[in-house]
């Protein structure tokens, strides 16, 4: 699975001298191996040094690597980083929604390790903290996320091997439950959402400092162009986020074998 990430050096270099053609400097953005750390080294395709901390959530990480993956053409793999986006989605909702309610970290985190290897304990945790915040039920039906665990099985265990046209319908299904879920939240929770992104990247740095793996100063950076999260234009969708991705990775693309 990879990850799109922007140098700061060549939109440092842009900045300099604005008339260049900005898509020039993002049509080649390095593309690095999704790893469980968050931290990235490496070089762009101009050589720049490229050390960073990221500071996005898991769950668009993830969601990146899928979308990336259906551009390319790998779709078992790109329905399986969408169905996994969706599972950290609703741990990172569930911590924000402890957050809320006063948990402090450490009870959340021994909390969550006891929901950690079930994956219908932790919806159930999700939904009940919701409607205890919101006072509504969570408004997805379960049959829509049972049609999208039923797709996911059949792709991951039973080996099916999903059409283009399926694997985009998939992903158009996750993205607009997260995108949806999270305006919800926000209104809700959303100072408390910010903090949990702050506090997994500081967590990132202060574990990658340790292991010797970036140096103190190491930048933190976001992913490129994100599907999920970012900054968009409100009514911007699925299909016009997809556009946007695959405008800026087709000169990679092309020169795939």
């Amino acid at each position: 699975m990879k990850v799109t990430l922007s140098c700061s050096q060549c939109l440092a270099d842009y900045k300099k001298n604005p008339t260049q053609d900005l898509e020039m400097f993002l049509r080649d953005p390095f593309l690095a191996d999704l790893n469980e750390d968050g931290v990235y080294v490496g070089k762009c395709t101009r050589s720049h040094k490229l050390e960073a901390i990221i500071s996005h959530p898991k769950f668009e990480m993830l969601f990146q690597s899928g979308a990336l993956a259906f551009i390319y053409g790998f779709h078992r793999e790109a329905i399986s980083s969408a169905a996994t986006s969706l599972e950290r989605f609703f741990e990172f909702c569930t911590f924000a929604l402890w957050e809320k309610l006063g948990v402090k970290e450490e009870e959340a985190t021994r909390a969550w390790k006891e929901l950690s290897k079930q994956s219908e304990r932790q919806l159930g945790a999700f939904y009940s903290l919701y409607l205890a915040l919101l006072k509504t039920p969570f408004p997805v039906s379960e049959f829509a996320l049972q049609k999208l665990v039923t797709t996911r099985n059949k792709v991951i265990h039973q080996g099916v091997i999903p059409t283009r046209e399926g694997t985009k319908g998939f992903l158009k299904d996750v993205f607009e439950l997260i995108d949806e879920s999270s305006r919800r939240l926000e209104a809700h929770c959303g100072d408390e959402m910010t903090k949990i992104c702050l506090r997994e990247t500081e967590h990132r740095r202060e574990r990658a400092i340790a292991k010797g793996i970036v140096s103190s100063d190491a930048p933190t950076l976001g992913i490129g162009y994100l599907v999920v999260g970012g900054m968009h234009a409100e009514d911007e969708s699925f299909d016009e986020r997809m556009q946007i991705l695959w405008r800026q990775n087709s000169h990679s693309i092309r020169r795939m074998p």
